[in-house]
Parts: structure tokens; sequence; C-alpha cells
């Protein structure tokens, strides 16, 4: 009796083993009777958009986006690539499929944050260059109106100075003239 119970439950397990290994990995797609044909289709969509991708992020990155998850996202999608190249490779075109598309996926998600990446890189700059080119003419103008105010403060400074010490060599000649 209790090999017979070890025999159903070895069979059990051997079941439960042979089923959970044709189950898909967490995010990847079933696919089930995928013609080569539609899995190369894939791989070479996913590669091409990866291409584009990858364009969009140097696009971003001249911009001046910061690109450091893009890139991150880029290298996802590239080893998705990889895996789906591996997978059609050794004959398996479901899961070729189901990484290529993942990978597809990926890349053009990248695309999209690429392209609002730079827009936002753009308006920054340009956001840059008006706050630049208003506070440079007004520093200017500061500097000029103080040194001008400056100039004229220490010119009157300077005549008032002047004035005294005429006015004390003015008094002390009198004091001589009374005195001697």
């Amino acid at each position: 009796m209790r090999q017979l119970h070890l025999a159903v439950l070895f069979t059990f397990m051997l079941f439960i083993g042979l089923f959970s290994q044709s189950l898909p990995a967490y995010g990847q797609y079933s696919y089930v009777g995928v013609a080569s044909s539609d899995a190369r289709k894939a791989i070479d969509d996913a590669r091409n958009a990866l291409y584009i991708a990858y364009e969009s992020v140097l696009d971003a990155e001249r911009a001046g986006a910061d690109v450091t998850k893009l890139v991150v996202n880029l290298n996802t999608a590239l080893n998705l690539l990889n895996k789906a190249e591996d997978y059609h490779a050794r004959g398996d075109n479901g899961g070729a499929l189901s990484y290529a598309t993942q990978s597809k996926s990926i890349a053009d998600q990248v695309v999209i944050e690429a392209g609002q990446s730079k827009a936002q890189a753009i308006e920054a700059a340009n956001r840059q260059r008006i706050i630049v080119g208003i506070s440079v003419p007004v520093i200017i103008i500061a500097i000029c109106v103080g040194l001008f105010y400056g100039w004229k403060l220490y010119s009157q400074k300077s005549r008032e100075k002047i004035l005294k010490m005429k006015v004390r060599a003015a008094e002390e000649a009198k004091k001589e003239e009374t005195h001697g």
C-alpha cells in the first residue's frame, strides 16, 4: 500500500514538473505553433525598433537630456532580443516570438520617452538662454549705473576735500597775516 502511495505521489510530482515546464515565465507570452518565419520577422522588427530607439536616445542626449533610465531600458530590450535570437536558434519559435515582442515593446516605449526627454531638454535650454539673455544686459546696466554714481560720488567727495583744503589754506594764510 505504501508503494502505491509513493507511485501515485511520484506520478503526480512528475506531472506537475512537466506541466510547470510548459508554463511561460513571468512576463512571457505563450505562443504555440509559431512558424519560424513569424519569429524571424518579430526578431527583425525588434532589431529595427532597437536601432530607432538607440538613435532617439542619442538625439535626446545631444539635446542635453538625462538618458540614464533610457539606456537601462534600451539594454533590457537588447537582452530580450538576444534571448529571442537564442530561442530562435534552438528552434523554440514561441519563446523567440515572445521575447522579440517584449523587446520591441520596450524599444517603442524608449522612443516615446526619448522624444519627451529631448523636448524637455530643449525647453529647459531655451529657458536658460532667455534667462541669460535677460540677466546679462540687466547686470551690465546695473554695473554701469553703479560705476556712474560711484564716480559721481567720488568726484563730489574729492571736490569737497579740495575745497576744505583751500578753505583751510586760506584761513591759515589769514592767521599768518593777522599774527605777523
